[in-house]
């Protein structure tokens, strides 16, 4: 699977140091993937340092530009906290926030590394 990722944002990309960042970034959202299925938690240590490469990405304006990247990243948070947590059970018996966590930082990563057509 990761093999198929990473040939896809070849593919998409090209080479050059815009793809080295998103195969990183990729590599990074199937690391958080995985340890999400095995224990159902998301590690700061890499959700954080996912998030300050991306932002530190969007200043070259190779993804999305710094404002979206900003907006972004600051909406995402105003509204994980700013709602209460999505109703469903996960494995652990939690009221959800784990999985909600997870499905914004897909969706986030997901545009970052591969950019939509004409964009």
């Amino acid at each position: 699977m990761t093999a198929l990722l990473f040939v896809l944002v070849v593919q998409r990309l090209g080479i050059g140091w815009e793809t080295l960042a998103a195969l990183i970034l990729t590599g990074g959202l199937i690391t958080l993937a995985a340890i999400n299925l095995g224990t159902g938690l998301l590690p700061d240590v890499i959700t954080l340092l996912l998030l300050w490469v991306g932002l530190v990405l969007s200043l070259a304006s190779w993804f999305t530009g710094s404002r979206s990247a900003i907006l972004g990243a600051t909406l995402g948070y105003l509204i994980l906290w700013g709602f209460p947590p999505v109703p469903f059970a996960d494995r652990q018996g939690g009221d959800g926030i784990r999985r909600f966590q997870a499905v914004r930082h897909a969706r986030g990563l997901a545009g970052l590394a591969i950019p939509a057509p004409g964009f």
